[in-house]
């Protein structure tokens, strides 16, 4: 199927496409650096990617019936099923990735790194003489707890898989010590803590102007995100203060809806997704990176999201709600501003005390900060597993 030459071989597998991933992208570089020949096993790649071969995941089967199409993605059961062979091939023609392990077969690794939990049984058969990371990028068993059909359907699914696989990788990984905690509590591993950290940039803060000092957020508009406090939030600053928001979103109603509302405000901003390798440079310019979640979920509550990173790296000073994980990192680098509660108008009065000096205060923390914070040095633990 194809030649991966001579020398150290790894195999990286995710469930979507690998060259969106800026996680995937990241180890698949660093692999590559230390030797190795690069294989990907993802959904058809849409971008360039460096690696020397790709094995494409099939798509997705359709639900087919009145009940499967009611229950999109829980079609086939699997928690209800006698065996562990019954569920993981269930779970296997589920996904879709029924030709993944005859394509394996033929073919040995020195390491395969695996960033989605159904893919961990297949990428445990093929094992031979490799080792197994697993990359926890979440805490699978609660990943979508707050809907009713995971709890029933999937959740019991997490919990089997993590049970009976996460023991025999060689390493475990994860982002955020509270995800860390707990995997150890729950299923007896160890994981190592890898940040998504963003590459170091060697590059300035730009000078605070007082009106206005410059507030921005980038990510994802899905709901679960809370983006309505960030509309809320401005309606409780001073004027002194805009907000450019740029957005990755498919869904036109809800970007319409954003837009409506940006445009009610003359001090608010809707923009495009900025490309992976530019985001650093594009949010320099502002002052203040915003990441209000609130704790609706586990994973929320101990996220330790890509763009903490990258707005260190912008040298912007990072303002956020008590969130455990993200509270304790920003408070190591003095570099943030954190909320008391859990609230838009804690976080508006922590804002609107700031002074010009402050802001320059901690841009310049984050500056100091960044070296420390870098994709470089958190790849250091991780070159101690592999």
């Amino acid at each position: 199927m194809f030649d991966q030459g001579a020398g150290k071989r790894a195999l990286l597998m995710c469930l979507g496409d690998a060259s969106w991933s800026p996680r995937t992208i990241r180890f698949s570089q660093h692999l590559r650096e230390q030797g190795y020949h690069i294989t990907i096993a993802s959904k058809p790649l849409t971008r360039d990617m460096a690696c020397d071969a790709h094995i494409p995941l099939g798509p997705e089967p359709k639900p087919k019936g009145l009940l499967t199409r009611r229950l999109p993605g829980y079609a086939y059961f699997a928690a209800f099923l006698p065996t562990h062979f019954l569920k993981d091939i269930a779970n296997t023609h589920r996904h879709g990735l029924h030709g993944l392990g005859n394509a394996l077969k033929a073919h040995t690794f020195d390491v395969i790194m695996v960033q989605d939990l159904a893919l961990l049984p297949i990428a445990l058969r093929q094992k031979k003489s490799a080792r197994i990371i697993f990359d926890a990028r979440e805490y699978y068993p609660a990943q979508n707890e707050e809907d009713r059909r995971f709890r029933i359907f999937e959740q019991p699914e997490r919990i089997r898989l993590c049970a009976r696989d996460l023991p025999r990788c060689d390493g475990v990984i994860t982002v955020s010590q509270g995800l860390a905690d707990a995997y150890t509590r729950n299923f007896g591993v160890s994981p190592t803590v890898i940040h998504s950290a963003a590459a170091y940039h060697d590059i300035a803060p730009t000078p605070v102007d007082p009106s206005p000092i410059r507030l921005v957020y980038h990510g994802v508009a899905n709901r679960n995100r809370g983006l309505q406090n960030y509309f809320a939030l401005m309606d409780q600053l001073g004027q002194n203060f805009t907000l450019d928001l740029y957005i990755v979103t498919n869904d036109e109603k809800r970007l319409a809806e954003m837009k409506r509302k940006a445009e009610a405000d003359g001090r608010i901003s809707l923009h495009p997704p900025v490309p992976y390798d530019r985001i650093v440079k594009e949010m320099n310019q502002y002052d203040i990176g915003l990441i209000y979640y609130e704790p609706t979920s586990f994973n929320l509550k101990h996220c330790m999201p890509n763009k903490i990173f990258e707005y260190i790296q912008a040298r912007l000073a990072v303002a956020i709600g008590p969130s455990p994980d993200m509270a304790a990192f920003l408070s190591e680098h003095e570099c943030g501003v954190i909320s008391e509660e859990f609230t838009v108008e804690s976080l508006a009065e922590a804002l609107n005390e700031l002074s010009v000096e402050h802001v320059t205060e901690l841009k310049s923390r984050s500056e100091r900060a960044a070296l420390a914070a870098s994709m470089e040095r958190e790849l250091e633990r991780f070159g101690e597993i592999l």
